[in-house]
């Protein structure tokens, strides 16, 4: 049987990171790859040269080959999708005022995003 060749590929400023991994991981799936220095191999030959060397500048002082799959993932989670600040989100949400010409549904709304 023929293994699927469909290369995922994860381009810096280009491609969401959130996404690419998900791929990734359902090419894992599709392709029973379980240990994970293969998933991590994986991982970094499947992105560009830009976000290679991101990741390594991230990783610092430790080898790109000592780190686990999860510890990558993770890595360019925080860097690429950080969590917003707890406090500025609060802010947000007590300057929010109604807006002229916006309907209370549509500020409910814009409220509960916030919330």
């Amino acid at each position: 049987m023929a293994e699927n060749s469909t290369r995922i590929k994860f381009c810096l400023n280009k491609d969401k990171q959130e996404t690419f991994v998900e791929r990734l991981e359902f090419q894992f799936l599709a392709r029973d790859t379980t240990i994970d220095a293969k998933k991590a191999a994986i991982l970094l030959t499947s992105i560009d040269t830009d976000a290679y060397e991101l990741i390594k500048n991230l990783c610092a002082l430790q080898k790109l080959s000592e780190k686990k799959y999860e510890e990558l993932t993770k890595l360019m989670s925080n860097h690429f999708e950080p969590k917003p600040s707890e406090l500025m989100e609060r802010n947000n949400f007590d300057k929010a005022s109604q807006e002229q010409g916006e309907s209370i549904a549509d500020f409910t709304a814009r409220l509960k995003k916030l919330a």
